[in-house]
């Protein structure tokens, strides 16, 4: 058991489903969209894992989102 404010899940390079419709997010195809604030989505299960370049860049931006919202929220 670890204490805790906050838990960050990275859920793997596919999109898992049923994690996604548990989580109320929108399933388009194989890609995974979100527009609940402070649920990020990048990589291969936003962009269908179309070129290993954009989902590089998908999984820095998020990265940057989640910094962004952590250094707002602390």
């Amino acid at each position: 058991v670890i204490a805790c404010d906050m838990v960050i899940k990275a859920v793997g390079q596919a999109p898992r489903s049923q994690f996604a419709t548990d989580a109320g997010l929108t399933l388009e195809g194989d890609r995974i969209r979100s527009d609940k604030p402070h649920v990020f989505v990048g990589g291969d299960c936003m962009s269908g894992g179309a070129e290993i370049v954009n989902a590089a860049a998908e999984g820095k931006q998020a990265a940057r989102e989640i910094d962004d919202f952590l250094k707002a929220n602390s």
